[in-house]
């Protein structure tokens, strides 16, 4: 009699075990992928889930990155900082997210800086950098690009020279005496539009 209850009991537990073969985790619809015992491969409910399925969500596909080529100019600031220039040429689009940083690829953000092919990036310390990229191509933002942006060690800026013109004093003569009669001219016209009117009223 012993052995028939031990028997029993095994293939109880045996029983118990093969039910109950996965960790019962289930998700917001009360289901979830099986990958041990019978149900392997299948996604299934418990406790009575499955009374809903959530609507497929739209993704749109992104767009293939249109073949850019830019140029990067460095030009040095004062304070030991560069103004990095730099600038593409000109593809469809809706827009450009720009980024200057240490990593290659990342991700500039959402948001457009520039519809333009150019772009200034401000107070630059010297060092490498990765110019990233992503083009807006019918409202939908392209995997981000980058180039790698080289910024030398500071310099001091060439200073720029204003060409000077040479002034001829007789022009400013003749036009310092025209228009100082037509201050004059102005002034008299004014008093007797005045002088008119103080007779008239």
């Amino acid at each position: 009699m012993k052995k028939i209850i031990g028997v029993v009991l095994i293939f109880f537990f045996i029983a118990v075990m093969r039910i109950d073969a996965h960790s019962g985790r289930t998700d917001s619809s009360g289901g979830h992928n099986c990958n041990v015992g019978a149900c392997a491969g299948t996604y299934h409910y418990h406790n009575g889930g499955g009374g809903y399925n959530p609507p497929p969500v739209y993704v749109p596909p992104i767009p293939k990155t249109p073949d850019i080529q830019a140029s990067i100019l460095p030009t040095p600031n004062e304070d030991g900082t560069f103004n990095v220039f730099m600038d593409w040429n000109d593809v469809p689009n809706t827009g450009f997210s720009v980024a200057l940083s240490k990593y290659a690829g990342a991700d500039p953000g959402p948001l457009t800086d520039t519809t333009d092919s150019e772009f200034t990036f401000t107070n630059v310390y010297p060092g490498t950098y990765y110019a990233n990229m992503k083009v807006g191509v019918n409202g939908t933002w392209t995997n981000p690009i980058y180039w790698t942006v080289e910024v030398p060690e500071w310099y001091q800026p060439e200073p720029t020279t204003v060409p000077s013109e040479e002034i001829d004093e007789t022009a400013n003569q003749s036009t310092t005496d025209i228009s100082g009669g037509l201050v004059i001219f102005g002034l008299l016209g004014g008093g007797g539009l005045l002088l008119y009117k103080v007779l008239k009223g």
